[in-house]
């Protein structure tokens, strides 16, 4: 897959996230800046924000690393880091991964581990 394809699938699949959380009453957007290079989308409703990183079947190990150490928002506004893992077509993500903010030493959930590559 030339690396156009792959940034043209990665779009896709960011607006598809959007369009779901925006269904869900969240103000979204696309992640721009440091933030794209991590995540795919944040999203914001009263209450939180939300860091979601959208990806095909399984996630990678480097990919993961670099949202968990991700420390762009202040510790006194809630941050919810989410992975949502996608079916190629699929209406709705198959998985969605809540994972704390600022603490990259986390456990990760078993059923879950098998989403990391």
């Amino acid at each position: 897959m030339t690396e156009a394809t792959a940034k043209r699938e990665e779009r896709t699949l960011a607006k598809r996230t959007a369009r779901r959380l925006d269904k869900e009453n969240f103000y979204c957007s696309l992640a721009v800046g440091k933030l794209a290079e991590v995540a795919s989308v944040v999203a914001r409703d009263k209450s939180n924000t939300k860091i979601i990183k959208s990806v095909y079947h399984r996630i990678g190990r480097a990919e993961l690393d670099g949202l968990l150490h991700f420390d762009g928002f202040s510790d006194q506004e809630v941050v919810i880091l989410e992975v949502w893992l996608w079916k190629p077509r699929a209406r709705e993500p198959f998985e969605r991964k809540k994972l704390f903010y600022n603490r990259p030493d986390q456990r990760l959930n078993p059923d879950f581990e098998k989403f990391v590559k």
